[in-house]
């Protein structure tokens, strides 16, 4: 009886033992989740100069301002945009942190999922060093998507689960399609390759699940879609409209061409992850393969069409789909597959980030956790003294006197792009729809600038001739609008006022009316690559515009569907046996662009908006690969401004 009593008596220790490691295991991932939050959650920076802190402020002014988005506003980003990409502002800082704070749950939740799978510890390291890895350098919207397709990675191991899988979905579409328009197709893809297939193959509690999960995701995004747009169906429609012309055109008008060997390593790691998807598939879990692909190929048109550090994004979501299929297997050969997949994907990725950003030495920054805790729990404060360095770093910016002084009680545009001009001075802002010039590359987009401009233009535009980006022909973009603001404004002197680098024309709206249209003779025998003979202009007074009839052969408009279009340009021989060569926005060749004269630089382009004579251009030669473009007709039209005085 003595002998049994230690034996009696251990049997509570062992019992109590395990409450306490539970408990101790909940508080650890507590403290990992909230210092991985504070790590993620970030303050919005500053304005400055440049082009990409010019839209930040111009999606964080239109949401402050509460500008109806698809109507008075067409980007890239919808009316949260500002949560993902905006600029430091005080009175938006409350609603950004409850949003931020509310998809980090859904990301945590959906990392979780995974890592607290029975899996060994080389696939937990793996994966856990992965969303290390990944955590800084990736945007907070890739890091959403991640953890919502690990949510997804799971969804057919818990059919119970299904309603608040469902949820997690809807809200994170949803914010996607009220702030940047791929997260939601991104998002609303990945979970249609998943629940498909469970609702092909499933046993009936999985169909049952995706139905269930499937038509509440769907349902959130459509009512808080309406809500958002104050449940007006033209509202609607012009909302959806305006982010499907952004989406289509982007592959045709962005492009970019980069090393191959990007190329051929971002297929080989597709290939890996693929192989690994397939090997779960046999495991017993089908949804994995379907998942991956649709996943890894939203990350190669997003990574590839501007193939520059926009790569870092495909290899950043493969490196974390790649370990995420790691956890996921189970048996030896998906397990292999896996290693090797994950391996290859996170040694891609620092290969691209390293050749394309500054140094590895940002991966990795532990000074982002006190930075995130002080914005968690004092958003307001902590934009306002973000906010408070504004006025010094739009320094660059400012206008000179002479300039402000004439412009500054008048309603202003800044084109192409230089927003933050408006910061910087104070400026009664009034901008068209696609507010940055080089986004309105189709036909529906360059027609909202076009009507909006003959409508209510700006009373003064500046304009910077030169900003054009990818070396683009500047009155070829948004050509339409620039043939009316070429007929309504006129510069107020040849002089461009210096701001910054940049040297800018001031335009001024002189007529509601357009010019006198003036029908010339179409030009014959038109072909890719072969010169067409423009018409000369009559006065100083008249501008030619030309309508390219230019279409993509089968293989390009195939290209552009699973990759990017390939460049065409503009080359311009002028009377005076000059040339010069643009890109070309192919979309709107057709639109009607002002071919002759053709400023060649800032101060043409101040003398041509002011009525003075240039040389005018002898002919104009469309190029592009062999094969990628037919060009069936080429319409001349004279323009003229005779009414001016």
């Amino acid at each position: 009886m003595i002998a049994d009593a230690p034996e009696r008596g251990s049997g509570p220790k062992v019992a109590n033992r395990l409450p306490l490691r539970r408990l101790v295991g909940v508080l650890l991932a507590l403290v990992v989740a909230a210092l991985w939050t504070f790590y993620v959650v970030q303050p919005p920076g500053a304005a400055g100069p440049a082009l990409g802190p010019s839209w930040q402020l111009g999606i964080t002014i239109a949401a402050r301002e509460h500008v109806q988005f698809g109507r008075d506003i067409v980007f890239t980003y919808g009316p949260l945009g500002y949560v993902l990409d905006g600029i430091a502002e005080p009175r938006l800082a409350a609603s950004s942190i409850a949003i931020k704070l509310l998809l980090m749950l859904i990301v945590v939740i959906g990392a979780w999922s995974l890592f607290a799978t029975s899996t060994s510890p080389l696939q937990r390291l793996a994966f856990a060093g992965a969303l290390g890895v990944l955590s800084a350098p990736l945007p907070f919207d890739y890091l959403i998507l991640l953890g919502t397709v690990a949510l997804l990675a799971r969804a057919s191991r818990f059919p119970r689960c299904a309603p608040l899988i469902g949820v997690a979905v809807g809200v994170t579409a949803l914010f996607g399609l009220l702030s940047k328009y791929t997260l939601a197709v991104d998002v609303l893809g990945a979970a249609a390759a998943t629940w498909i297939v469970d609702l092909a193959r499933g046993p009936l509690r999985r169909r049952r699940a995706a139905l269930v999960a499937g038509s509440i995701a769907v349902t959130l995004t459509a009512v808080g879609t309406a809500a958002a747009m104050n449940l007006s169906p033209s509202a609607i429609a012009d909302y959806l409209r305006g982010a499907a012309a952004i989406s289509a055109g982007y592959s045709a008008a962005m492009t970019s061409d980069g090393p191959r060997s990007q190329v051929a390593l971002a297929l080989v790691v597709a290939a890996a992850i693929l192989a690994t998807g397939v090997a779960a598939w046999r495991e017993g879990k089908p949804t994995l393969a379907p998942l991956a692909a649709v996943v890894l190929f939203s990350a190669w048109k997003h990574g590839f069409v501007r193939q520059d550090s926009h790569i870092t994004l495909y290899f950043g979501t493969a490196a974390g789909l790649a370990t995420m299929l790691f956890v996921a297997a189970r048996r030896l050969p998906a397990r292999v597959l896996g290693l090797g997949a994950s391996m290859l994907a996170i040694a891609a990725f620092l290969f691209a980030f390293d050749s394309t950003r500054d140094s590895t030495a940002q991966l990795v920054t532990l000074d982002r956790i006190p930075i995130g805790a002080r914005y968690v729990f004092s958003p307001i404060a902590t934009q306002t003294r973000i906010a408070a360095l504004i006025p010094e770093q739009l320094a660059p910016d400012a206008l000179p006197p002479s300039l402000l002084v004439s412009i500054q009680r008048s309603t202003v545009d800044v084109l192409p792009s230089e927003t933050s001009i408006v910061a910087a001075n104070a400026l009664h802002w009034d901008p068209l729809p696609v507010f940055q010039s080089y986004s309105a590359y189709t036909p529906f987009l360059d027609g909202l600038n076009r009507t909006a401009l003959v409508e209510r233009g700006a009373a003064s535009i500046l304009y910077d001739y030169a900003a054009a980006i990818d070396a683009r022909y500047p009155l070829g973009e948004m050509p339409a609008t620039m043939v009316e603001i070429a007929c309504r404004y006129r510069a107020v002197s040849p002089a461009l006022y210096h701001v910054g680098p940049s040297s800018y024309a001031l335009l001024r709206r002189e007529s509601a009316n357009g010019c006198t249209t003036f029908a010339a003779a179409d030009a014959v025998d038109v072909a890719v690559g072969r010169p067409t003979i423009v018409p000369a202009p009559r006065s100083a007074a008249e501008f030619i515009v030309a309508r390219f009839a230019l279409r993509p052969t089968a293989f390009t408009a195939l290209a552009t569907v699973l990759w990017r279009a390939p460049p065409a340009f503009l080359d311009v021989t002028f009377a005076d046996r000059t040339t010069k060569r643009w890109r070309l926005v192919t979309g709107t060749a057709g639109d009607g662009m002002i071919v002759s004269p053709a400023p060649r630089n800032p101060a043409e382009a101040a003398a041509f908006f002011g009525g003075a004579a240039l040389a005018p251009v002898r002919s104009v030669t469309i190029s592009s690969r062999p094969g990628a473009y037919i060009l069936d007709a080429v319409r001349f039209t004279r323009m003229d401004r005779s009414w001016r005085p």
